[in-house]
């Protein structure tokens, strides 16, 4: 599962549509850099670009041309290469510590249904070099009413 900051809130409004709708250029950049998609309806069925504000318009515009980056696999070579052995698995298997790192962006009871599984989980690191406590707080995962 790639790491992209996708996660919308209760009204499908994405990081991107809320920069893009305070204008931030500089931000709209940075997140189409890191892998939001500039194509993602919010619940209103309105794409970023439809409620963009000053620069961030002209942004969204050449979306198609801002480099994308992806760091899910990061940490699992060294500059050589070479398999990077890491000491924080615990036994567990990498690719199920991704996937735990990366549904705490989105899915909390997700996360306490597989942390109840496993949980020796939360003291794991995503290739990414990622804890899921992390990825709940830089998301800001909360409940949300009616949920």
């Amino acid at each position: 599962m790639p790491l992209i900051p996708i996660a919308s809130r209760y009204d499908g409004k994405s990081a991107l549509h809320l920069a893009a709708a305070r204008g931030y250029d500089d931000l709209v950049e940075m997140l189409i850099h890191r892998g939001a998609n500039p194509e993602a309806r919010d619940a209103d069925g309105k794409l970023p670009v439809d409620v963009a504000n000053g620069e961030a318009i002209s942004v969204l515009r050449r979306a198609s041309a801002i480099e994308r980056v992806h760091f899910a696999r990061r940490y699992t070579q060294d500059l050589r290469g070479n398999p990077v052995t890491r000491e924080d698995r615990y036994g567990i298997p990498q690719e199920l510590i991704n996937q735990f790192v990366s549904v705490a962006h989105f899915d909390f009871e997700k996360v306490k249904q597989l942390q109840r599984l496993c949980p020796t989980l939360v003291m794991t690191r995503a290739t990414w070099d990622e804890l899921a406590i992390e990825a709940a707080a830089h998301m800001g995962l909360r409940r949300w009413p009616n949920s």
